[in-house]
């Protein structure tokens, strides 16, 4: 598998290069986005396309950090390339001379990245996709994560766009990404019961709604603003749980603490366990830190 890790460069266009070159020599047996990406976020995402009405074409694309735009059906190598910052993959630089600019690093890799000379016919951003369908409607689903690394790429391709309205961006909690503040879909936690599933997926289900209630209109920005308005006025708060926060060094111990006993532990079962306990870590945070000990363990 390609891995991040394993490229070096004090700078992320040097990583983007060599990266770019490793993909390339690379020849063994390719799978497609589809069979490589697991977990509930994906599980909705794939299904996404089944929502098209007989008179429409629904196509869903991933932004990859290895990638770049890829649609589900890509023959691609298997690949461990994120914008998590704390990821061991991560397209963060880390430097000796002065601290990591995470923000700045992930927006430099994705606009490196799809700058490159591809050998493909599909589009690799974005703005090639807008450009490509300038009137269909355009729904991105990300975390701030994501939306900070490709925020380049979304301006540019509002501007292609024949109308802004196509452009809706879901992600929870979000309030600002500068002039694509008024892309945002208003939309939090609040609404996760309406939806089910994990708030790891929260956007995509919110997606995934918004296409299975919008039946008789195209989805556009001004049409789901009005109606998940009037969702979130409806929303009951939610619980407030007063759970003490762990650093990065308590929940390895932890971690450590619970394979010692038992091998087959779960990330799942295990931050289930933290968090009965009073402690509380993000669930993305404690994915990252449990496979880096699992990692570690069966190395």
């Amino acid at each position: 598998m390609l891995q991040l890790r394993n490229i070096g460069g004090s700078s992320v266009e040097a990583r983007v290069r060599q990266w770019k070159l490793r993909v390339d020599r690379s020849n063994g047996e390719t799978i497609t986005p589809k069979s490589l990406y697991a977990g509930d976020h994906w599980a909705v995402a794939k299904n996404l396309a089944d929502l098209a009405k007989p008179s429409e074409q629904i196509c869903v694309w991933v932004i990859s950090a290895g990638y770049g735009l890829l649609p589900l059906d890509a023959p691609i190598q298997p690949y461990s390339a994120t914008f998590s910052t704390r990821h061991p993959d991560t397209v963060v630089v880390s430097r000796e001379s002065k601290p990591a600019d995470p923000r700045a690093d992930k927006r430099s890799w994705w606009n490196a990245l799809i700058d490159l000379e591809w050998d493909r016919d599909r589009p690799i951003s974005i703005s090639d996709l807008a450009a490509e369908y300038p009137d269909s409607p355009l729904l991105i689903a990300a975390s701030a994560n994501y939306l900070h690394a490709i925020q380049d790429d979304l301006n540019h391709a509002r501007t292609l766009l024949n109308d802004n309205d196509m452009l809706a961006i879901m992600s929870a909690g979000t309030e600002a990404l500068g002039d694509l503040t008024k892309n945002l879909i208003p939309s939090d936690a609040r609404l996760q019961p309406l939806v089910g599933g994990v708030l790891r997926s929260l956007n995509v289900r919110l997606l995934r709604h918004a296409l299975e209630t919008n039946r008789r209109t195209p989805p556009t920005l001004s049409g789901l603003s009005k109606r998940f308005h009037k969702l979130l006025a409806e929303a009951p708060d939610r619980p407030v749980f007063n759970r003490t926060p762990m650093t990065d060094d308590e929940v390895r111990r932890f971690v450590r603490g619970a394979i010692k006993k038992t091998a087959q532990v779960t990330q799942t079962r295990l931050l289930r366990e933290l968090r009965d306990s009073g402690k509380a870590c993000e669930q993305g945070r404690f994915r990252t830190l449990f496979q880096e000990i699992q990692g570690a363990h069966h190395g």
